[in-house]
């Protein structure tokens, strides 16, 4: 979590950048910091199976406006789409 003085420079404030398990876990809570920057949550490792509703759905209930999650892993997790932008087969 980004130290609140942060959100005095920042349009946009990612204050999540993890797992899907990890972001699944964490309790819905409103970030303490500035009410006038945008909030951003990260989220790697989002299996095929999930609902794809539920990325969105879990960043409204903490807040962030603008979020990705992405099914990649490892140590550049952010090389992959998300499962609603992969093409059709």
């Amino acid at each position: 979590m980004p130290h609140p003085s942060y959100a005095r420079i920042a349009d946009v404030l990612v204050t999540f950048e993890g797992t899907w398990t990890s972001y699944r876990r964490l309790p819905p809570h409103a970030w303490r910091g500035s009410t006038g920057v945008g909030l951003c949550h990260l989220v790697y490792g989002v299996p095929a199976d999930a609902d794809p509703a539920e990325p969105a759905e879990l960043a409204g209930a903490r807040g962030a406006f603008v979020h990705c999650a992405v099914p990649g892993v490892g140590d550049h997790p952010w090389g992959t789409l998300p499962h609603s932008l992969e093409p059709v087969r």
